[in-house]
């Protein structure tokens, strides 16, 4: 993707069996009248085509097991963080026209090194790509010979990112501006938000499990790195209404994780409940009676295994 890095293609959706709009996986049907149109953004922790339990497809599951009918669109892809979630907002989320949008971040804010880059807004693996672009494909022949030929006889185009004129603060701080934003997009065009402060592994009151302990290792510097940003992050969730600290969802629950932040399905059942009940509490689980443009075209969703 030209602005965001990674990407989903056609054949990628169709090859893990979920039916799509380009950009999302679909829960429910896009053209239905009188649901509640649901998008959902984040990183690996949503992504919809590699997890076929995610917690948007629970949500969708738990939403009709209570009456509520529904469409969830997962636009959740690996390694996107809030400034990702925000760029795909505004390009491809708003023709959408959702009556909700449900954020999911904060692990991938972090980015400690290396994947840390000067430039807030860009992503590290998008600056991977123009670098692997710009070096141009290996060779076929004798690979590493060539490889070395090219480094030490010629002059080798590198990509450098124009550090930003202005300091965006704490990584704690950047996330926070971008959810600011979505919130403020989303006000602007009628839409209701909420940005979930997602857990992981070692913040909050959740007790890990001696085989968790055992099997999932941080080292020091990346433990520091998170635990000082998510003490920062959860201060800031209380300040704002739109902001849910959800560190704590697995506090009642055992052996979760499948590694530092991604859990096992009964964790995104954990997650798809804790949304539910703020949903509920804020009088949202309906489809908002605003006027919408009645002739939208159908989204001609690409069924799983047909393109």
């Amino acid at each position: 993707d030209p602005l965001l890095g990674p990407a989903y293609s056609e054949k990628q959706y169709a090859e893990n069996g979920r039916d799509f709009v380009p950009g999302f996986v679909i829960n429910g049907d896009p053209d239905a009248d009188g649901v509640l149109r649901i998008v959902t953004l984040g990183g690996s922790t949503t992504d919809g085509v590699q997890d076929d339990q995610s917690w948007p497809q629970q949500l969708h599951e738990r939403l009709a097991e209570r009456g509520v009918r529904s469409v969830v669109f997962n636009g959740g892809v690996s390694g996107y963080g809030s400034a990702q979630e925000m760029l795909k907002l505004i390009r491809d989320v708003l023709p959408l026209k959702p009556d909700l949008v449900i954020t999911y971040d904060g692990v991938n804010d972090v980015a400690p090194p290396p994947l840390d880059v000067p430039a807030p807004i860009v992503h590290p693996y998008l600056k991977s790509i123009v670098e692997h672009a710009v070096r141009g494909p290996d060779s076929w022949i004798l690979p590493n010979l060539v490889s070395l030929l090219g480094r030490n006889l010629y002059s080798q185009p590198k990509v450098e990112l124009v550090p930003s004129s202005t300091p965006f603060g704490s990584s704690a701080e950047s996330w926070a501006r971008n959810v600011r934003i979505m919130n403020a997009i989303c006000t602007e065009f009628g839409i209701r938000y909420l940005d979930f402060l997602q857990p992981v592994l070692g913040v909050g009151s959740y007790r890990s499990s001696a085989e968790e302990m055992q099997r999932i290792h941080k080292s020091d510097s990346c433990r520091k790195s998170y635990s000082s940003f998510y003490t920062e992050a959860r201060s800031i969730a209380d300040l704002f209404d739109y902001i849910v600290d959800a560190t704590d969802v697995f506090v009642d629950a055992k052996d979760v994780y499948r590694d530092f932040c991604h859990v096992k399905p009964a964790g995104n059942y954990a997650v798809s409940v804790r949304i539910i009940d703020n949903l509920s509490r804020l009088g949202w689980l309906h489809a908002r009676r605003i006027a919408r443009d009645t002739s939208r075209p159908s989204l001609a969703v690409v069924p799983a295994g047909g393109l």
